[in-house]
């Protein structure tokens, strides 16, 4: 009897002494589980980011590759995969997010339109070959105008000079008569000088008279009289191609016509310079 109860204490040390060496692979798989699902958590961001580039850069430098302890070793093949790509969703969301100022930039450089060809030669300024004839325009232009306002100028003093000359010296004609005064040719000289000396200047001569007489008589007689001098100037050296003559008439008298005198100083000529 004692022998049988020694046996039997043997097996159940010898159980007793299995259950607690011998591991127990349920509660390992359980742990694994755990770990697998719950591991993922041990990793930081910059850990997910180092272990996606080292998946896509076995070749990188070791001191490059993460450090994930030994938690990925207890992923399955499947959940490695599925992490592998929820970590580039991510990181792709991540890096769109950083690009988003550069892609609004370019964006807006896009949404700018560059000028066509058309547009461009068009904007484009203008060569030495083709600004040359504008300049030299502008420049004509402004040649032009510094010569007309000289030309302008010397008119001017050329009609003032006339003018005070025939109030010291007036031309004078006889009642009734086209030709001037003996005593007025040397005035028509001095005139003659005046006008050779301002050669740019065109002349008008205006034959004047008084009130005396038929109206259209004293037109005529207004022409006569400014043709005259015209002549006259003409054998002085003055070029005809400037001189015109035309009569006027009674119609713009310097004075009244009551007294000798007055009837006088209508019978003029006067030059209008131009």
């Amino acid at each position: 009897m004692r022998a049988i109860l020694d046996q039997i204490l043997f097996f159940a040390l010898f159980i007793f002494a299995l259950t607690a060496f011998v591991p127990n692979h349920s509660a390992l798989a359980q742990n694994e589980a755990e770990d697998t699902n719950g591991g993922v958590s041990y990793m930081d961001d910059k850990e997910k980011k180092e272990w996606l580039y080292s998946l896509a850069n076995p070749a990188a430098e070791p001191e490059k590759k993460p450090i994930t302890s030994n938690v990925l070793n207890y992923m399955s093949d499947q959940d490695r995969l599925n992490w592998e790509k929820s970590l580039e969703r991510k990181l792709v969301r991540e890096d769109s997010l950083n690009r988003q100022p550069l892609d609004d930039l370019a964006t807006d450089t896009k949404t700018t339109k560059s000028p066509d060809p058309i547009e461009r030669e068009a904007l484009a300024p203008l060569t030495q070959e083709e600004a040359s004839p504008a300049k030299q325009a502008a420049k004509r232009v402004e040649e032009i105008e510094n010569n007309n306002n000289q030309k302008q100028t010397q008119i001017s003093r050329c009609q003032i000079k006339l003018k005070h000359h025939l109030e010291s010296y007036p031309i004078d004609f006889l009642p009734g008569k086209y030709k001037p005064a003996i005593g007025t040719y040397e005035t028509i000289s001095s005139v003659a000088d005046i006008l050779k000396g301002c050669k740019v200047a065109n002349v008008l001569i205006e034959g004047h008279t008084d009130s005396h007489g038929h109206p259209q008589a004293n037109q005529r007689l207004s022409g006569e009289r400014a043709n005259s001098v015209l002549l006259l100037l003409v054998k002085t050296g003055v070029n005809k191609k400037r001189l015109r003559a035309i009569g006027i008439g009674a119609d713009k008298p310097l004075a009244s016509n009551d007294t000798v005198e007055d009837r006088a100083l209508n019978r003029r000529i006067e030059f209008k310079l131009y």
